[in-house]
């Protein structure tokens, strides 16, 4: 059997190309040739969302507590 072959049974080899996400590679290129500035500009930018995403999650979770508090008091009455 030759070395790129796959054994029997469908086990890949270890260290594969199967294994490599180009995308993911193609990003870290994208990263590598960027300056200083554009790498830290893109990093904020990320936080940015972040911030933004954990935020959209908290007044979600917020207003959910607050109908659930609404429909027990509903009952109270």
């Amino acid at each position: 059997m030759s070395d790129d072959k796959m054994p029997q049974g469908g086990a890949k080899k270890e260290g594969s190309l199967d294994d490599v996400d180009v995308e993911e590679l193609r990003q870290i290129v994208k990263e590598t040739e960027k300056s200083p500035a554009e790498r830290k500009a893109d990093e904020e930018a990320r936080e940015r969302k972040e911030t933004a995403a954990r935020q959209r999650r908290e007044v979600v979770e917020d207003a959910e507590t607050a109908l659930e508090a609404d429909e027990r008091n509903m009952w109270t009455y």
